[in-house]
């Protein structure tokens, strides 16, 4: 028999706490009234357990591992060490407790790892993949929610109705068909029809969405020194379109809302569609994507007979402007440093022309009637 230890016992069904004595008998801990020494439990040594880590608090709490609600506090951590001895299995939760935490903690590291390869590997290559299949009626009606999205985020900024941000200048309009006539050619979009439109807004951007659609803002078409400039940028977000690169970020876009719905408990078609337009406007092509549209845009610059230095001269202008790191949603804010695309031009030495005449430039530069309204 060993030395009484003393402690508090609660049974776990009412709230009274008894003064008790604690007795390490062979394979027994005894726990007697602390006045009458009559017997109130029996606990089976190798059935305790510690309720802390050790040195986690003032009090040494005891339970029993069949999961009963009665409890042991003894004040301070003295009997531990006869504790330890009598009771095999005294430590047992609690390294349990820190086994468990690693289990953890090393599937949380797997989880993140498999979430980072799901959503930097297999949903980009998934998408471009399927991009180019998705049935061009489709792709017309996402492009058509895209539109609307970006049209009323700008009628918001701006506090104009969103039908009024479409530039209908006609003048303007007929100098815009004239380089997309020089630019485009039949075979170029396949089954796809090209829109492209012109919001009345000071933001230097341009940007291509699903179902042929591309849009150019007035700050851009200000900002283009020249007719074969203008019609550079346009070229570029005209290769986007042909090579499906819009319909992939959708794509992903769309295949991230389903796996945040999946944690969040909304899969629905809200939470796929709901910002779209807002994600295409900064849209973050890969390198690889952007060097294909600045390849299609050479090309169809090149064969309409127009200067394909202008997308160089483009960039430079920008960057002068606006400096490597442009505000954001300035024009190509988040796709590769125009450094490495003014690299990545080839440089053409040829004999060009001009598709429109000063005049249609400056109808073209017009096609909003400067109706801008202050702090647009």
């Amino acid at each position: 028999m060993s030395a009484p230890l003393t402690a508090d016992y609660n049974d776990g069904h009412e709230s009274r706490t008894h003064a008790v004595r604690l007795l390490l008998l062979p394979g027994v801990l005894a726990i007697l009234d602390a006045d009458t020494a009559e017997e109130r439990d029996a606990w089976p040594a190798d059935d305790v357990r510690l309720v802390d880590r050790p040195g986690t608090g003032a009090l040494l709490r005891l339970r029993r591992a069949d999961g009963s609600p009665a409890r042991l506090t003894l004040d301070g951590w003295d009997a531990l060490a006869p504790l330890e001895r009598h009771c095999p299995h005294l430590k047992r939760n609690t390294d349990d407790l820190r086994g468990q935490w690693r289990r953890v903690l090393a599937w949380s590291v797997g989880a993140a790892a498999a979430l980072a390869v799901i959503i930097g590997v297999v949903i980009p290559f998934v998408a471009v993949r399927m991009a180019a299949s998705i049935p061009e009626p489709v792709a017309a009606q996402l492009g058509e929610v895209s539109l609307n999205q970006i049209a009323g985020l700008f009628a918001k900024l701006g506090s104009k109705d969103k039908d009024a941000l479409f530039c209908q200048g006609a003048a303007g309009r007929a100098a815009l068909d004239a380089l997309l006539d020089a630019l485009v050619k039949p075979g170029d979009l396949k089954d796809r029809t090209l829109h492209v439109h012109v919001l009345d807004h000071k933001m230097v951007n341009a940007f291509a969405l699903p179902g042929g659609q591309v849009v150019v803002m007035r700050g851009l078409i200000e900002a283009a020194g020249d007719q074969h400039e203008l019609a550079s940028v346009i070229a570029h977000e005209i290769g986007h379109v042909i090579e499906h690169h819009p319909m992939e970020v959708t794509m992903e876009q769309s295949a991230l809302s389903v796996l945040v719905g999946l944690f969040i408990g909304d899969v629905t078609g809200g939470t796929v569609m709901a910002g779209l337009g807002q994600a295409l406007i900064g849209a973050a092509y890969s390198r690889d994507a952007e060097r294909e549209a600045d390849a299609i845009a050479v090309r169809l610059l090149t064969r309409a007979g127009m200067d394909p230095d202008g997308l160089t001269r483009f960039f430079e202008r920008v960057r002068k402007k606006y400096g490597e790191m442009p505000a954001p949603l300035q024009l190509f804010a988040s796709h590769p440093s125009f450094a490495d695309r003014i690299d990545a031009v080839p440089v053409a030495r040829r004999q060009v022309h001009d598709v429109i005449d000063a005049q249609a430039f400056a109808d073209l530069k017009g096609i909003c009637g400067g109706t801008a309204t202050e702090g647009d």
